[in-house]
């Protein structure tokens, strides 16, 4: 059976009016946190995942840095998926984070 892993990162700039999803304003410290314990949780995961998809908020708000990290967690599992997706928007993406 195939299963498919949604990262939902919850920081963005500003909250957009159409957005429904839970999201706060970017704040490292809070961003730091919450890759640290991201990271514990996904060294539990047991099973096979074909889908990867980091979406939100706004995945792409994080410094390069902190993508790394996020990134480095889930090499194993990015690594033996089918399909890997991570949202961005324009305003927040730039050549080093591509």
């Amino acid at each position: 059976m195939a299963a498919g892993l949604y990262i939902h990162v919850p920081f963005c700039r500003s909250k957009c009016p159409y957005c429904d999803f839970y999201s706060i304003s970017y704040h490292s410290s809070l961003a730091k946190d919450y890759i640290d314990i991201l990271s514990e949780e996904i060294k539990k995961i047991n099973i096979k995942i074909d889908t990867v998809y980091i979406g939100g908020g706004t995945p792409s708000v994080f410094p390069v840095g902190f993508l790394k990290r996020l990134l480095r967690s889930i090499k194993n599992i990015l690594e033996s998926s089918i399909e890997n997706t991570i949202e961005v928007n324009p305003e927040s993406i730039d050549k080093d984070k591509l």
